[in-house]
């Protein structure tokens, strides 16, 4: 069997993929903004 890809499927792969890199870096800036909210409360730069 072999799988066959058609503009549309590749599209919407990319789109899918597009969605989780960014929501993977919002993610990534709340955990930085957190730790620097912790380290700044406790008096370490």
């Amino acid at each position: 069997m072999t799988s066959v890809f058609t503009h549309k499927n590749i599209n919407n792969n990319l789109n899918f993929n597009n969605l989780d890199l960014c929501l993977c870096a919002e993610i990534l800036e709340r955990e930085r903004e957190r730790e620097r909210e912790r380290d700044a409360s406790q008096g370490v730069n």
